[in-house]
């Protein structure tokens, strides 16, 4: 019972200081996402321009987003390098946005490679036009949750339009070309272009 009364405790004020802290502390995830948007941006907008030009098939398109997976591991690996380095404290706020975006990330990458496995066993590549569809879904979900536990209101608007992207590259699936481009643009106005703010804010108020 003391054990069940010390955790409700701890949870309490853990949820206590992500409500004092959203309203001060500023968001210190920004480079990562930026990163993210930029990295995938241009490996998207590159698998676009291969398609049209025709040097692109399926699977030489999978490599792609393999190659900026491993491009953004190394800058990850960078970031949280200089990250350590910076010192300071971590905000509760912070530890719970990058426990969020984690999981999304690791979920991203559970699902496109789940995609793939299940395009390769179908032998059709369509199947992986579900794909952005779904990481739209996962991101509006992050930058909702980011909008509450920050108390930043502007990332509410970041969140519907990832939803909005979401559905415009559904409703594209029979259009590769133009879904790819709406992909493409929603990972720079909607990952690199939050995160550069996000990035900008913080760097203000140190």
């Amino acid at each position: 019972m003391t054990h069940d009364h010390h955790a409700i405790h701890d949870d309490i004020a853990f949820m206590r200081s992500l409500a004092e802290e959203g309203r001060q502390a500023p968001m210190i995830g920004g480079p990562i996402l930026l990163a993210i948007g930029l990295i995938f941006g241009a490996a998207n907008g590159l698998g676009l321009a291969m398609t049209l030009s025709g040097a692109a098939n399926g699977p030489g398109l999978i490599l792609l987003p393999g190659g900026a997976l491993a491009l953004f591991l190394v800058v990850l690996g960078v970031l949280k390098r200089r990250q350590a380095a910076a010192g300071g404290t971590i905000s509760a706020a912070n530890r719970a946005a990058g426990a969020l975006w984690r999981a999304i990330g690791m979920s991203s990458g559970l699902l496109f490679a789940l995609m793939a496995v299940a395009a390769w066993r179908l032998g059709d590549w369509k199947v992986m036009a579900a794909s952005p569809v779904l990481l739209f879904i996962l991101y509006g979900a992050g930058w909702q949750v980011a909008a509450t536990v920050g108390r930043q209101g502007w990332l509410k608007a970041v969140s519907l339009g990832s939803y909005l992207c979401a559905a415009a590259i559904a409703l594209l699936a029979s259009a590769p070309l133009a879904s790819a481009a709406v992909s493409t643009a929603g990972l720079l106005l909607l990952m690199a272009l939050p995160g550069y703010r996000l990035m900008r804010q913080a760097r203000a108020a140190a």
